[in-house]
């Protein structure tokens, strides 16, 4: 049975974050402030965890159906390492042809 409350090492386990990663999270609101805090017994709730992670995952696929892809065309236009590793490549090709066609 996994516990209910959590201290800050136990979400750090659970998210597979370090606890500094944890501190700097809740410190920027991207995860909840724990639902206990005394000075000595800190702890937050797995199930407020668990919500925020569920938002969050449904915001990140919402955000992303309505993202569109770029069309092959705009591929010569952009500047980034797979367009011009492809531009560079196909260029190869087009020289080896030529090379080869006498």
């Amino acid at each position: 049975m996994t516990a209910r409350l959590m201290s800050i090492e136990t979400l750090a386990i659970y998210l597979e974050a370090s606890e500094g990663q944890v501190r700097k999270m809740v410190s920027e609101r991207r995860l909840p402030p724990p639902t206990y805090n005394d000075k000595k017994f800190v702890r937050w709730d797995r199930k407020d965890i668990d919500a925020m992670l569920d938002s969050r995952q449904s915001f990140i696929s919402s955000r992303a159906s309505t993202c569109q892809q770029p069309k092959a065309a705009d591929n010569d236009d952009q500047q980034t390492a797979g367009g011009l590793l492809v531009k560079a490549a196909q260029e190869a090709l087009k020289q080896r042809e030529e090379l080869a066609d006498p």
